[in-house]
């Protein structure tokens, strides 16, 4: 019996892991003032988002789309939008949010943006370029102990196409898990219980 319930939590954590992640989150906001002040105080006051999204890794490399929709170039890094996804790219600001772990000090971390863009670990500014420019590229450096932090970046698109966010955050964290859901995991776990009851009858 103890070999069957264990093999159960085994199963049982096993579609835990199974399930997929999402390293980073974003809300997108159409607002051509505070496209043009791509930081984090422009953030404050503007409510609610008009779109949210998630994309798939801490690797960011969103681009100029087809379309030039907020969905369009949120799913050129394989994000998912949300909400007001077919409005236009112009004159929004974006707030991405997530974990990174820092494994030197000091670490040095690299973005290109067009039009602009702030860049943040742990409430520290490691670059920022906020306002209207042409494609370019930032480094900067994050000064603390080795560990895991929360980051953010806060880009605006304004002033016409094209349209470049990359920046790579190394050794990144999974996000909150994602995808099965609750719902799907009780299913699972039930079916389990069900397989161990057949195999103690069938045993007895």
């Amino acid at each position: 019996m103890k070999k069957t319930l264990l093999t159960v939590t085994l199963l049982a954590s096993s579609a835990f892991a199974s399930v997929a992640h999402a390293d980073i989150t974003g809300s997108v906001w159409i607002n051509a003032a505070a496209s043009l002040n791509a930081q984090a105080s422009s953030l404050v006051g503007l409510g609610a988002p008009d779109a949210t999204f998630t994309a798939p890794s801490n690797t960011l490399n969103f681009f100029q789309p087809p379309g030039s929709t907020i969905g369009a170039f949120i799913a050129t890094d394989g994000g998912v939008c949300s909400g007001n996804c077919g409005a236009s790219l112009q004159n929004t600001i974006f707030n991405i949010t997530g974990l990174t772990t820092t494994t030197t000090n000091p670490q040095s971390f690299t973005g290109t943006h067009d039009d602009g863009m702030s860049f943040y670990i742990n409430g520290q500014t490691i670059f920022s370029s906020p306002g209207p420019t042409s494609s370019r590229t930032d480094t900067g450096n994050f000064t603390g102990a080795p560990g895991t932090y929360g980051f953010q970046v806060v880009y605006g698109e304004n002033s016409g196409l094209p349209a470049v966010l990359s920046i790579v955050i190394p050794n990144a964290v999974p996000g909150p898990v994602v995808g099965a859901g609750l719902p799907g995991l009780i299913a699972a776990c039930a079916g389990l219980l069900g397989l161990a009851r057949r195999r103690r009858k069938s045993a007895a």
